[in-house]
């Protein structure tokens, strides 16, 4: 019996220097999530199997240690009364990863544990065998779905009791035969009759490029012919059109003097144009000086306009007077008449008729200091109206004198801007900016043709050029456009001469190297491979029908390992499920079926999730003990996660009786599994 007894991480994942003693029977590792659990599972694994596969590469990403560095550890295991010591070093990738196996007692290493099978040398099966039958990872209970290296194990347990020794083997044997002549599909190497196919194939290939290259070659060598026959005809053609192409000098010289011509006339035109000849010499002095006349026109014009200032000055003045106001005189007079009367009424009233009445005399003298101060005001007002009156008078004389100025200096300046405007035949100044825009534009006009003039002349005698033009003419026997379309002719003509030599040089160059291929010599061979497949035909056909003959022999036996695995499943099935079921039945691909009260089955898998999963952890339990013996480890982790209190206390109550017969090591979160199983007693429970 296998057993470990001790797993020592040096460091794996987010674990380091971390040592676990496990015993015989049955051990609970429990922890709080995160506190390694799967960890620890998963360094088991990778001990006995290593990481080679896709998804223990990304195991091997994951457990890489946090802190840097490299994955290793060891673990101590007993079997047969020897304990050995299992250490691997894991790396970035499998090639530098270190194994060794050794003695833990003497240190002598073991040479015939290699990393590639540890774990099938000391487990008895394969990685793929121990994940689906002992090694059940959170979550993974069912795994539904045939497995062919299982299912032919129990099947040569079932009829010979030798799982190494069925006729599994032959039927391997000629299936490996059948594959050496042709592959089952794209995942093998190719067979004898494969390859034969493969080069019958490029030939048949290679005979039809063959007789298509010479088609090729005589297509290219009858074209090489007609192409050479084009040759001087085209060459031909050539100089004909290159004879008339040589007077297009003439058309342009021509053309060159008529424009000279032209542009002569335009510059006389432009030279005898009206604002050239009234603006010649009018430079920029000369129009900022009339536009200074202009504006100062414009700032007299404001001065003259102050007349109707002068007119209300005037009217102002006039309601001053000239200070000899009758309307004061005679309140006066009126106040002073009445100032007396009333002095001399108290005077004689009073000496008549007593002194109450000298009061009149009172109101006299009241009367005559009004009269005073009519007098003072009037005399005041007269002297303030006399010297407004002054003012205004001054302010009218100096207005009428500016004016006067004013008036003067406008029609001067009119005279001489009109005099002006008329000499450059402008209305106005706006009208004589319009004209000096448009004289800038014909002096630019000019100036442009004048240079193009004289460098078209380029110093010759523009009479000698008219006369040379003249010549020309008379002696010139084709049209313009005759010698026009003679030009786009040779272009056409010089372009195809061009391609007419680059196709012969690559035909020429193609049919001197063209490679030479026989399709005679092809038939031959295809013939003789012909021959050389219907032979290995013949050999697949005589093993293929072998094969089907141990397949129908291999048949009639499959079934029966149904019947070992049945009562293995149900021995564990009462127990698990606390009674509630009893019988099962489990077919070729390890779908199970309950027997029902009256006899009828039921898929297990239309069970509660719970339930389904209680009967399934019978049947990997009854396969890993059927298959793995006595020499296997069953770690199971976190199995009870999705159970009841009950279901959980009969699947750890199942394990604690199967641990009697080999060691299991169950992970769980759950403390309530591990006060259960520390309640059965004999369990080593082991918190982290």
């Amino acid at each position: 019996m296998l057993s470990i007894k001790r797993v020592k991480i040096d460091s794996y994942g987010g674990i380091s220097d971390k040592q676990i003693e496990l015993k015989d029977g049955l051990n609970v590792i429990y922890g709080k999530n995160e506190s390694g659990k799967s960890t620890i599972r998963s360094f088991i694994h990778a001990i006995f199997y290593g990481l080679k596969n896709s998804s223990e590469k990304a195991d091997r990403k994951r457990y890489m240690p946090w802190s840097g560095g490299n994955m290793s550890g060891s673990v101590g295991i007993l079997m047969d009364g020897r304990e050995i010591e299992i250490r691997r070093t894991f790396g970035k990738t499998a090639s530098s990863d270190k194994f060794s196996a050794s003695d833990a007692v003497s240190g002598e290493e073991l040479f015939d544990i290699r990393p590639s099978d540890a774990g099938e040398k000391l487990f008895g099966v394969s990685e793929n065998v121990f994940l689906k039958t002992a090694y059940i990872k959170q979550g993974g209970v069912v795994t539904e779905g045939a497995d062919e290296e299982i299912t032919a194990r129990l099947i040569n347990l079932s009829t010979s009791g030798n799982e190494d020794v069925s006729a599994e083997g032959a039927a391997s044997a000629i299936e490996r035969a059948k594959r050496r002549l042709k592959a089952k599909n794209k995942a093998y190497s190719s067979g004898v009759i494969d390859n034969l196919n493969e080069r019958k194939n490029a030939l048949i290939e290679e005979r039809f490029s063959a007789k298509r290259l010479e088609e090729q070659l005589a297509a290219k060598r009858g074209e090489l012919a007609r192409l050479r026959e084009r040759e001087p005809e085209l060459s031909d053609e050539i100089k004909r059109v290159g004879a008339l192409e040589r007077r297009r000098n003439d058309i342009a010289e021509i053309k060159e003097g008529e424009l000279l011509a032209q542009l002569g006339e335009d510059i006389d035109a432009l030279r005898k144009n009206p604002l050239m000849t009234a603006f010649d010499g009018f430079d920029e002095e000369e129009s900022r000086r009339l536009e200074q006349k202009a504006a100062r026109i414009r700032e007299l014009s404001d001065i003259a306009d102050k007349e109707r200032d002068l007119t209300e000055l005037r009217t102002r003045a006039e309601k001053f007077g000239d200070g000899k106001d009758a309307k004061p005189m005679l309140a006066m007079a009126l106040l002073g008449g009445l100032a007396v009367l009333l002095v001399v009424l108290g005077i004689v009233f009073g000496a008549m008729f007593g002194k109450p009445l000298y009061l009149l005399c009172a109101a006299g003298a009241m009367a005559a200091f009004s009269c005073a101060a009519v007098f003072v005001s009037t005399r005041k007002k007269k002297i303030e109206a006399a010297a407004k009156r002054e003012e205004l008078q001054s302010e009218i004389e100096r207005i009428k004198s500016e004016t006067d100025e004013a008036k003067s200096e406008l029609v001067s300046l009119c005279a001489e801007l009109d005099s002006e405007l008329e000499r450059l035949g402008a209305s106005c100044i706006e009208d004589l900016r319009a004209r000096h825009r448009e004289y800038i534009k014909l002096r630019a006009v000019l100036e442009v043709k004048e240079n193009s003039y004289a460098s078209l002349l380029n110093g010759r005698d523009a009479e000698e050029v008219a006369e040379r033009v003249c010549a020309l003419k008379d002696g010139l026997d084709v049209s313009e456009e005759d010698i026009a379309r003679a030009a786009e002719t040779l272009e056409r003509l010089g372009a195809e001469r061009d391609e007419l030599d680059r196709k012969i040089r690559k035909l020429s160059f193609e049919i001197e190297n063209a490679p030479s291929a026989s399709v005679s010599d092809i038939d031959c061979e295809i013939r003789t491979l012909d021959e050389e497949l219907e032979m290995f035909s013949s050999r697949l056909e005589a093993l293929e029908t072998a094969g089907r003959e141990i397949d129908a022999a291999f048949e009639e036996v499959r079934g029966s390992f149904g019947t070992v695995l049945n009562n293995m499943v149900n021995s564990r099935l009462e127990k698990i499920t606390g009674g509630k079921y009893t019988e099962a039945r489990v077919s070729n691909d390890y779908k199970l079926r309950l027997v029902c009260a009256d006899g009828s089955l039921q898929y297990a898998s239309a069970l509660s999730t719970g339930t389904y999963e209680q009967i399934y952890i019978a049947l990997r339990l009854g396969i890993a003990k059927l298959i793995c013996g006595d020499n296997i480890v069953m770690i199971a982790d976190d199995i009870c996660a999705q159970y009841d209190d009950e279901r959980a206390e009969n699947t750890i109550g199942l394990l604690k009786e199967l641990s009697e017969e080999m060691q299991i090591i169950m992970f769980t979160c759950h403390e309530r599994d591990a006060k259960t199983a520390e309640h059965l007693g004999g369990v080593n429970i082991i918190k982290i």
